[in-house]
This record gives structure tokens, sequence and C-alpha cells, in this order.
């Protein structure tokens, strides 16, 4: 590793715990903005490429800015061949999109990996038995950092304390373990203040990995902080715990750069934890605008029933009204060779000449007739798409009302057969045996381009 580091954003807390860190064993070149209130990356990425001209050897950089600024960085600076590393912490929420030109020069810091207290944590992993963990990451400490407080910039709990305990999930049991996670469940959360605006402050959620349950709860301004991790057994006793505690200090971080068990994260499984955090921010949201639609709606029995009443008003009105939007168009399209007959020949100079127009009307009824297949596959494909964006909405009113009211809408089994035999008879995807909608659908499709060539045929012999 070089014995060079670029620091970018040393005027910020991060920064300056770095600089505190390595500069007495590293040779450190600090860049920064210039101005706090126009926080350009321009003129920084136009200083660290003027200094890497200069430069013999290879450097690594250290990104310490806010988030939403890392793509600039690592997308321009890892195409330079003096850049041996580029060491940053969560770029990929603001810049899921992110493409550096040397994927291998990346490397993203998880800090709490490298706190003492992991090495005991992971040696008891892999030595005993348990069923279920829980990881608590709260903080009360105030948060300065105003960028933390909002959506928009990427803040909240989610994306920077859950990204650690993922972390850790994933140095347990596997990355590659997140992305097989089919079993999400979330629980209470709070808001800064206005849940429009504001990040996330305070978060509960539950995931089943390789057969472990793992609770992690989160939280920032919280009475106390709490940052532990609690082993049970399949009957909820504690086996064990852990303080996750231990200071960090970056020049162990940038000495484990070379090593073939370095902690530090790639870019792929980065990725894996952003696309796990998304879904959990995705089912937060979703949960949050259907308590709000509950609240008003659903406040007794009655209330809830009428409720599932119109649920199910809704689901049938909306399909159905898929079909009459395509029934409609079709005959429109077939009605239009009799009408074109039938206007033409109302017009004096066409009268003397009925016979060719009732047969151009006739081959052109005949190629819409021809042509119903076609368009019958193609009504297919779209009411398939209709249908699984129904099948979605039914599917979220149940987990909502499972969640919320402890209410099965759909009792079944673990795959909720009862609810897809249930909604099938309603909106069976389309070509299926026994989809009484499209079969309907189809026959009238044909009978009413058949009548058109049929009535064009007796009106073009009449003309003969």
């Amino acid at each position: 590793m070089s014995d060079k580091i670029f620091l970018i954003g040393y005027k910020g807390n991060l920064g300056q715990k770095i600089l505190n860190n390595i500069k007495n064993d590293y040779e450190v070149t600090l860049f920064d903005i210039k101005n706090p209130e126009s926080p350009s990356t321009d003129g920084v990425v136009k200083s660290i490429k003027k200094t890497l001209f200069a430069q013999q050897s290879p450097v690594t950089l250290i990104v310490a800015t806010p988030p939403d600024s890392h793509k600039t960085y690592i997308e321009q600076l890892s195409r330079y061949k003096k850049v041996k590393y580029i060491l940053c912490e969560k770029p990929l929420p603001s810049s899921p999109d992110i493409k550096p030109r040397h994927v291998s020069k990346v490397r993203l810091i998880d800090h709490y990996l490298y706190k003492s207290s992991m090495t005991n944590i992971v040696n008891f992993a892999e030595t005993n038995e348990f069923k279920k963990i829980r990881m608590f990451l709260c903080e009360s400490d105030y948060e300065s950092r105003h960028w933390m407080l909002y959506k928009n910039t990427f803040g909240g709990v989610t994306y920077d304390l859950a990204h650690h305990l993922l972390a850790i999930t994933g140095e347990l049991f596997g990355y590659d373990s997140l992305n097989r996670i089919e079993f999400l469940k979330t629980g209470d959360i709070d808001y800064f203040h206005d849940e429009d605006e504001l990040a996330d402050r305070r978060a509960v959620f539950s995931f089943l990995v390789n057969g472990v349950m793992v609770t992690c709860e989160i939280g920032k301004h919280c009475p106390k902080t709490r940052k532990q991790i609690e082993f049970y057994d399949d009957c909820d006793n504690l086996i064990k715990d852990f303080t996750l505690s231990g200071g960090v200090n970056y020049c162990d971080i940038l000495s484990s750069l070379e090593k073939t068990d370095s902690k530090l994260l790639s870019l792929t499984q980065a990725e894996t934890i952003n696309s796990l955090l998304n879904r959990i921010l995705a089912k937060f949201e979703t949960t949050i605008y259907a308590k709000k639609i509950i609240e008003k709606t659903a406040s007794n029995t009655t209330a809830l029933l009428q409720d599932l009443s119109e649920n199910f008003k809704h689901r049938h009105g909306f399909y159905w009204s898929s079909y009459y939007k395509l029934l409609i168009y079709y005959l429109s399209i077939i009605a239009l060779p009799v009408f074109i007959y039938y206007y033409a020949s109302s017009i004096e100079i066409f009268k003397d000449n009925k016979q060719v127009i009732s047969g151009a009307c006739l081959l052109l009824a005949t190629f819409v007739f021809l042509g119903l297949r076609s368009f019958l596959k193609r009504a297919e494909k779209y009411l398939g798409d209709e249908d699984h964006r129904l099948k979605l909405v039914i599917d979220r009113w149940r987990e909502l009302y499972l969640l919320i009211y402890d209410i099965n809408l759909f009792p079944g089994d673990k795959q909720n057969s009862n609810s897809s035999r249930i909604i099938e008879k309603v909106t069976a995807k389309p070509g299926l045996g026994g989809d009484y909608m499209f079969r309907l659908f189809r026959h009238i499709c044909y009978v009413a381009s058949g009548l058109s060539v049929f009535l064009l045929c007796i009106i073009y012999l009449s003309n003969k």
C-alpha cells in the first residue's frame, strides 16, 4: 500500500478523525471544497488531477465527504494509474448507478467491522449454535450533520446505522446470504420530525438468514446509547451477548488493504447491502402509507369490513375495466369498414360505385379479421401486466392487515394458497384454462369481427 494519502474532505468530523489517525504514519495531502455555501466537487477534482500529474508514486484516496459527492470522485479519479485505491464509506444510497473505470480500486469502509470486539463475535458465531440474533445500534448523541436529517440527502438511521449491522451479518454468514433473504419484516419506525421530508430516526426490522432470525434495532437521539449483539437459542434463552466496543484507527484500515482477509468491502458486497437497505426502506414506506389509510377507514370492525368489501369491489372492477377498454378499442376498429361503406354511399359521387366501395370495405374488414389473432396476443400481454400489478396490490393489502390488525385476509398455508385461488377466480392470467373473462372477451371479438365481414360480404354480393 502506498504511503502517500490524498484525503478529500478533511474539514469535516470524519476527515478530522482520519487525519489525526494517520498524519504521523503517512504522507497526507489535503483537499476540500473552498466554499461550503457552494459545495461543488469540480474544483477539488481539478486540484487532485493537477497534483496527480506531478506525483511520482501511486497514492491512496480517502473520501470523507457526504455520500452524494462520492460518485464524482470515484468515477473521475479511478481511471488514473497513479490512483491505487479509493476508500470511502457509503456512496451507493445516493449513487446506485456508480461505475468506476476500475472496480477493483474501490474499497468501502465499514468501521464497525474493525472494532476489537468483532473478533470475539465472529469466533463465537463460528463455534456455537444459535437460532436468533438481536442487534442494537442506538446512539444518544446529538446528530450534528445536517444532511443526515433529510431523505433527499440520503440521511437517516437505515442508510447510516443499519448498514453497519448488515455488514456484520455479512461477516458472520457471508455476503452472498444477504442476496437470498426472502423473509423480511419491518416493525416500528420514527422520524426526526415529519416523515414526508425528514429521514428516519429510529427503526426496527427483522429478517431470516441461513435459518437464523436476525432482529435489528437502530436509532439516533435515543435516551441512552446501546451498541450490543445478543445470541439466543430456539427457546429464546440468551446464550451470549457482546458489546460493540473498541476504537477504530484508520492506520489499521489502511494496513489491511493488501491483505487477502481484509474486512474492507468490495463494490459488489456494498451493492448487496445497499439493495437490502432499499428493500427495508420500501417496506417501511408502504407500512406508513397503509397506516394512514387504515387509521382513517378501519377504526372499528364495521369500518374494517366495509374497507374489505371496497377492496374486493375495486379488484373486480379494476380488472373488468381493462377488458372494457380493449373491447371498445377493437369494436371501434371492426365497425370502421361498415361505417365507411354507409358514409361513402351517402355521398353523391360514390353512389354509382357501391360495388367497388363495398369490395374495398370487405377487404379491410377481412384484413382486420385475419389480424385478430395478433391483436389477442397483444391484449393478453397487456392484461397479464395489469393482472400482475393488481396482484401486487392484493398481496400488499394482505401483508398490511396482517401486520397492523393481525388479521389474515386469505387464511392458508405459507404460500397463501387460498389467497391465490380466490384471486385467480377473478384475475386469472389471460390464456389459462378457466379464465372466463378472457375467453368471453375473445369470443366477442371473433363474433363481432365475423359479423362485420359477413355483413359486408352480403352488401358486396347485393351490389353486383
